[in-house]
């Protein structure tokens, strides 16, 4: 894992690279669910929602580069769900098995601490 990756909250100046790592995950794995790559703008307003909605949305940077984003968002919308939470971490393919998820989801528990969510779930393929 390298020193030089950073994690921090991501801007809207990070989502070229966001969608970019995204669209390559639609493209070439089965993690994402969608049979279309996004727009820049789906990509936009899924940020600005999770913003909105007070979830974070962080980015791994390593030298000006983002090189995975990790985010929260409601799990289910029933009351009973709305101390859980479901995590999305992608990292781009080329630093994939670096160690850069681990990274990424530790903000997002600590964050989950910070805001009194009790619980986060994660969807991970088999593949």
């Amino acid at each position: 894992m390298s020193e030089r990756v950073i994690v921090h909250d991501a801007t809207e100046e990070d989502i070229p690279a966001i969608l970019d790592i995204y669209n390559d995950v639609i493209l070439n794995t089965t993690s994402v669910y969608s049979e279309h790559p996004h727009t820049y703008d789906m990509r936009l307003a899924w940020y600005r929602d999770r913003v909105g909605s007070g979830f974070p949305v962080f980015v791994a940077d390593e030298e000006g580069e983002v090189i995975g984003f990790s985010s929260f968002g409601h799990f289910r919308v029933w009351p009973c769900d709305r101390y859980t939470v479901e995590n999305s971490v992608y990292v781009r393919a080329d630093h994939r098995g670096k160690g850069i998820s681990k990274l990424l989801l530790q903000p997002l528990i600590d964050r989950a601490r910070e805001m009194g969510l009790h619980a986060m779930i994660a969807g991970i393929e088999a593949d």
